[in-house]
Parts: structure tokens; C-alpha cells; sequence
């Protein structure tokens, strides 16, 4: 399970964090889709909602739901692994994924 945190960990700081990063955090409800909708992720060339198909606008709606999903694989390995968050070299990243912990429920 560890080795899943470590690629997800690694995806996340190339495509995320790195210094050539793709991916813009722009905060909860700060990307405006066509429809209307917030979200929260985009990348550093998406077009503004006016300018925006309906093909970006999927990219991006996928790209919120894959970090969200890379999010919570995290906090389930950190909470059964507790070493995981250990071989994090991110504080930002350690300091996401114990917050979110605190929300998670066991199933």
C-alpha cells in the first residue's frame, strides 16, 4: 500500500508542487465552470469558462476528481500506515494529508 502513497506522492509533486508544475490550486469554489459549478483545481493554461469547450471543461472536472481521489488515497494510507507520512519530504503535503485525517471516517 505504501508503494501506492509513494506514486501518488511523486505524480503529486511533479505535476503539483514541482517547480514545472501543471496543476493550479486556485482554492475551494475558485474555478468556474461552464455550467456555472465551482471547483477547485485547474491547469496553468485553461481558459477562462467563457473561452472554455466543453472538452476542457471535462479536463478539468476530471482533473478535480483525480486529486481528490490522490487526496484521500493518502489520508487511508497515512491512517493505516502511520510510517507513510514519514517518507513525505513535503511539510505542505504531510500537513494536507494529517488535516484531512481528521475529517476521514472508517468504513
Amino acid at each position: 500500500m505504501q508503494d501506492i502513497g509513494e506514486r501518488v506522492h511523486q505524480i503529486l509533486t511533479t505535476f503539483y508542487n514541482g517547480e514545472n508544475a501543471i496543476i493550479c490550486d486556485n482554492g475551494v469554489g475558485n474555478v468556474l465552470m461552464i455550467d456555472g459549478s465551482p471547483l477547485q483545481f485547474d491547469f496553468v493554461d485553461s481558459a477562462e469558462p467563457r473561452l472554455r469547450d466543453s472538452v476542457e471543461d471535462m479536463k478539468i472536472k476530471f482533473l478535480n476528481d483525480v486529486m481528490d481521489l490522490f487526496f484521500e488515497v493518502q489520508r487511508y494510507i497515512a491512517l493505516y500506515e502511520p510510517e507513510y507520512l514519514a517518507t513525505m519530504d513535503d511539510s505542505d503535503d504531510v500537513e494536507n494529508v494529517a488535516q484531512g485525517m481528521e475529517t476521514m471516517e472508517l468504513t
